[in-house]
């Protein structure tokens, strides 16, 4: 209800001769009021920083121990490969290299693992050792085959190993071809220790003839 109506107490501040007071002045009066609580202030703002720090502190703490258990759940890193880890991938390596030169198909699948994919220039993948047994049967007789791994990369019981190639194909009846590439495989250490081939990709350093 507005000031001066007299049903209700009015409480707007005025002068002296009853006129409303200006706002620079009502301020100047509402400030001068509050001066016998100011002494509280300190304390107020005081009990609101505790407050404040102690929340603080809570969530810190729990972000924390939330950190600290996340890493306690997590697993650990696979160790790296050992020296006989590398070293019985260099010689399965070279047990690939004999079965080729050797035409031996059937040891030269045994080298893959039976869910395996190799994935060979110019042609669509080949999954399933039995495919890529049929695969490689088809290769013409070569006199020279070496493949001999670069890199050998890998933890646990998975493996990464990056190579070249090269070799000499024999056609009856027409001139040796050469050829030189790389290649990549992925390899599983298995139970028995062995290293079995899951992915196989290689492809030639030769330009295509136009």
């Amino acid at each position: 209800m507005p000031c001066g109506v007299a049903q209700e107490p009015c409480f707007c501040p005025v002068n002296t001769d009853g006129t409303q007071l200006s706002a620079r002045a009502e301020w100047s009066l509402i400030c001068l009021q509050l001066i016998p609580f100011a002494h509280l202030l300190p304390k107020t703002l005081s009990l609101i920083n505790k407050e404040v720090i102690v929340k603080l502190t809570v969530q810190i703490c729990a972000l924390m121990l939330l950190a600290m258990f996340m890493s306690a759940c997590q697993a650990p890193a696979p160790p790296a490969l050992s020296d006989a880890d590398v070293a019985a991938i260099r010689t399965a390596n070279a047990s690939y290299a004999s079965a080729v030169k050797a035409r031996d198909w059937a040891a030269l699948a045994a080298l893959y693992a039976q869910d395996a994919i190799i994935l060979p220039p110019n042609h669509p993948p080949v999954t399933g050792r039995a495919d890529i047994k049929a695969y490689f049967e088809g290769f013409p007789p070569m006199s020279a085959f070496e493949v001999p791994a670069v890199e050998i990369e890998g933890r646990g019981d998975l493996a990464l190993i990056r190579g070249t190639y090269s070799m000499t194909i024999n056609q009856e009846g027409a001139a040796p071809v050469t050829d030189s590439g790389k290649w990549m495989e992925m390899r599983r250490k298995h139970a028995d220790g062995s290293w079995l081939i899951l992915r196989d990709i290689w492809n030639s350093d030769v330009a295509m003839q136009q």
